[in-house]
């Protein structure tokens, strides 16, 4: 018995240098994004989460639909009403089952996770947004959304939607480097 319990330590200890390496490759200088596209399930049926700064209650199955290695990049879109929106690009994987998914669950909605690490200098909005707001829109689901992009308004300053776009980016980066 102390055997298996020295080599299950042996084993936690390899798992956790391993994530230390990791985590220590990305850049303190660099903001980093985690992006999950979620879809909105029945309550009983998933997880209750809180979106936005008016924290609208939904419900969301457990488990992504997408994932920021699905990611293409994303960019900054002005709205005609002065807000500010994110568009997230999903590489060909990301698209069909972008597609797939909407197709299946017209009326519904999409809830995008964006989790991000701002980079040492970012102000105190900044760092304060990324701990308070992971939960950051619904998208509603009307039909199939073709073409692999998914755009919404969020409810963040500019400076913010920013730092959001450049994390986004900057994650897609180093997982293309990390792949290659």
């Amino acid at each position: 018995m102390k055997c298996w319990r020295r080599s299950f330590n042996i084993y936690l200890l390899a798992a956790i240098v391993a994530v230390g390496c990791e985590t220590d490759s990305l850049s303190p200088k660099k903001e980093y994004s985690k992006v999950r596209v979620y879809m909105e399930s029945q309550e009983g049926d998933g997880i209750l989460v809180r979106v936005g700064r008016d924290k609208t209650p939904i419900y969301v199955k457990a488990e992504p639909i997408l994932e920021e290695e699905d990611v293409q990049g994303a960019r900054l879109e002005d709205n005609a009403d002065g807000t500010v929106g994110i568009q997230v690009k999903f590489d060909e994987h990301g698209g069909i089952v972008l597609d797939m998914e909407s197709t299946a669950n017209r009326g519904r909605h999409l809830v995008l996770f964006c989790q991000f690490r701002p980079s040492k200098g970012s102000s105190d909005a900044v760092a304060d947004l990324g701990k308070s707001l992971p939960w950051l829109a619904m998208v509603p689901i009307r039909g199939g959304l073709t073409g692999g992009v998914v755009q919404f308004t969020v409810p963040a300053s500019p400076e913010e939607a920013q730092q959001i776009v450049k994390g986004i980016n900057n994650s897609v980066a180093e997982l293309q480097k990390m792949g290659n």
